[in-house]
């Protein structure tokens, strides 16, 4: 069955069947966290979970929806995707984006961050992609051997609570310096979009040395009374004084139409 956004609330036929789900699992596109709210007053005798994966590793982690909730969102970490699955072995490192062709300078152990440092997802196991096919380039930046076994890099930014349970922040490299502040993405990105009128948003720093800017996609008109709400937003979070844009449509990726197209946004003319 699909999940269709639209009809949770307007359809009484389509809620009773959604009803007799004893399982539902979430995944493949962040899930913020007003849908969650509503998946779980609707459907409350549904067990429900966010599964955090990718094709290469799915499942990595999963958290339930209650947990979820209760976590809330955090400015600095991001989102939560609770903690690893058993079968799953999982670092966060400190890597550079391309592994030169010699191969990674020592070993992966010099790499690793402590858990309460941010840093890229690194995982084994069983149903952990080993190699690409017939891609040796490919294969050297995502795949390090290391204690006998393969390590695949997600691209994910991830940081554990004292909980030990992992938040996402971005994606690697997508951060930047603002006012001496470090700023991952992500985790400003999801706590904006549980606000209203905002659909989307993304934050990025653009080419050629022009600074970093906020955009948005809105479902209402915005006005000045708008314009001074928001700023006193960006104030709160932080970001006092970045530039933003209100755009007709988020670039997304034509396959899922779930992940933000940055190469755009940076390119825009301002």
């Amino acid at each position: 069955m699909i999940l269709d956004n639209e009809r949770l609330d307007n359809n009484p036929s389509y809620l009773s069947k959604l009803k007799a789900l004893q399982v539902l699992l979430v995944g493949g596109a962040p899930c913020y966290l007003p849908l969650i709210e509503r998946l779980a007053r609707l459907l409350p005798h549904t067990e429900g979970y966010v599964v955090y994966g990718s094709t290469e590793a799915e499942p990595i982690s999963k958290i339930s929806f209650q947990k979820l909730l209760a976590k809330k969102q955090s400015l600095d970490y991001g989102y939560c995707v609770g903690r690893e699955v058993k079968e799953i072995s999982l670092l966060l490192c400190s890597l550079p984006e391309k592994i030169p062709t010699s191969g990674l300078k020592g070993s992966l152990k010099d790499y690793i961050n402590d858990p309460d440092v941010p840093g890229e997802v690194l995982v084994t196991g069983d149903h952990v992609l080993k190699s690409y096919f017939c891609n040796s380039a490919a294969n050297r930046d995502k795949k390090i051997s290391y204690g006998g076994r393969i390590w695949h890099r997600t691209g994910d930014v991830a940081v554990r609570d004292k909980e030990g349970d992992l938040w996402l922040m971005g994606r690697v490299f997508d951060d930047f310096f603002y006012h001496g502040k470090k700023i991952y993405p992500f985790a400003i990105e999801a706590y904006l979009n549980t606000l209203k009128p905002i659909v989307h948003s993304a934050i990025v720093e653009l080419h050629g040395g022009r600074g970093a800017m906020v955009f948005l996609e809105v479902s209402s008109v915005w006005d000045s009374g708008r314009d001074r709400w928001f700023s006193e937003v960006l104030a709160k979070i932080g970001l006092k004084g970045i530039n933003y844009k209100i755009i007709p449509s988020m670039p997304m990726d034509h396959r899922h139409r779930s992940k933000i197209l940055r190469s755009k946004l940076k390119r825009i003319k301002i």
